[in-house]
């Protein structure tokens, strides 16, 4: 008798167990494919902290509804879940921006074989040697790769999202790029909170008029 009863216990608990993977599967699907959309976003539109804001209430809105619909148990655990998995797709869009940005400079930055091969021709030819243009030539190159690694560096990326807004052509100091990183991740997290914690007290009302 007291093992039906156990069966007839684990079966919701199993049932809200799987609500709530189900819930966690598809918010982090969701939010993964949009900022991946973000990422590929014309630049025009992605304006400082509006952007973060429009991005924030967007993911929100999908795991909020997403949560109110699988009706998890655990709502407060599940909505602090929630607003980290929007901070962590800002960071996301950040680090996948970056990737982005650093690959497009390395390749404005690669050096063309033709063009060394003309540029040895020419060295050598008035040299008693090819040891002075290999010299040259590994020097130049630990130049170039000094000076790729400070203008593909995340510093460097932030810096130049902030290239000719207001006052700056050239980004702005230090640390500010940083500061106003930070800050979009919050605003992206106080947005997707709003709707979040909204659909979670309407869940919190709807389960609480069905007792």
């Amino acid at each position: 008798m007291s093992g039906k009863s156990n069966e007839r216990s684990s079966g919701p608990a199993n049932a809200n167990t799987g609500h709530f993977y189900l819930w966690l599967t598809a918010s982090v699907l969701g939010v993964a494919v949009l900022t991946l959309v973000c990422v590929q976003a014309p630049s025009r539109i992605k304006l400082l902290g509006l952007f973060a804001v429009g991005y924030g209430l967007l993911a929100g809105l999908w795991i909020g509804r997403l949560l109110r619909a699988t009706r998890v148990d655990c709502v407060k655990t599940a909505a602090v879940l929630a607003v980290l998995m929007v901070a962590a797709g800002m960071v996301g869009m950040a680090v996948e921006s970056h990737r982005l940005y650093a690959a497009a400079i390395a390749r404005q930055y690669a050096i063309d074989p033709n063009t060394l091969l003309a540029g040895k021709t020419a060295i050598v030819g008035g040299l008693e040697s090819q040891t002075h243009f290999d010299k040259m030539f590994q020097e130049s190159r630990q130049q170039r790769l000094e000076m790729l690694a400070e203008m593909t560096s995340f510093s460097a990326y932030l810096r130049n999202r902030t290239a000719g807004a207001h006052t700056s052509a050239n980004g702005w100091p230090h640390p500010w790029p940083w500061a106003l990183f930070v800050g979009e991740v919050l605003l992206a997290s106080v947005a997707g909170a709003w709707f979040i914690f909204g659909e979670v007290a309407r869940l919190i009302d709807e389960k609480e008029s069905v007792r």
